[in-house]
């Protein structure tokens, strides 16, 4: 398969995967945002041989500060960045997540890709956002059952594990969750706990119930 970076530069990714995730007869995701999904396991990225640059931007957004992470034209981290933090902290963590590529920061180079994944949250029109999403089958399979809640809807782990055939499964379920690399756009902040009360979340309760209620639901 085939990628073309921001900067012009074609790759190869052996044993890309396209996501099995439910789209409706639009286009959209079941859940109803502009995203096509695309899935990699860590041992497929770490068998490419020449791996692609990382491209990295800091931006302000309407859930506040968050850092863009993108391997090739695919969106692959979207971090919640906690104001006043050190933009190189959440820097390394995406380089972690991405063992063996060069990391470039080009704020400018990402800023439209921003545009595009508030206006995929909001239900806009456009150009479906690419996202690449990098787990174990498991992750991979919680992360699209979370793409299917429809904003404004929430659900709790439980059901999460109903969901993917694991009823007893609800605490690897969380697990799952709290391991989304993109924030907002899979949006593990419509998961709740099992009382309904708003549980737990990646990026801190404020920021989850801030999301919650820009979606009109009170928690």
């Amino acid at each position: 398969m085939l990628f073309c970076s921001p900067y012009g530069k074609w790759v190869n990714f052996a044993g890309f995967r396209r996501s099995e995730v439910a789209y409706s007869r639009d286009g959209r995701l079941a859940g109803g945002m502009n995203l096509k999904i695309a899935e990699m396991d860590a041992p497929t990225w770490a068998k490419q041989a020449h791996k692609p640059e990382l491209v990295v931007g800091v931006h302000e957004s309407p859930w506040g500060r968050v850092l863009l992470g993108f391997v090739g034209l695919d969106l692959a981290a979207l971090y919640l960045v906690e104001r006043g933090a050190p933009e190189a902290a959440a820097i390394k963590q995406f380089a972690a997540a991405w063992p063996g590529a060069a990391v470039r920061s080009d704020n400018k180079g990402t800023a439209a890709a921003l545009k595009k994944a508030v206006a995929a949250w909001r239900g806009g029109q456009g150009a479906a956002l690419r996202v690449l999403l990098k787990g174990t089958a498991f992750q991979c399979k919680v992360w699209r059952a979370l793409l299917e809640i429809p904003r404004g809807a929430t659900v709790t782990y439980g059901e999460i594990a109903r969901r993917v055939h694991q009823p007893q499964a609800a605490r690897a379920v969380g697990g799952a969750v709290g391991a989304n690399p993109v924030a907002v756009l899979v949006p593990c902040h419509r998961v709740l706990a099992a009382n309904h009360k708003l549980g737990g979340y990646a990026w801190g309760p404020e920021r989850k119930r801030m999301l919650l209620k820009a979606e009109g639901v009170g928690v």
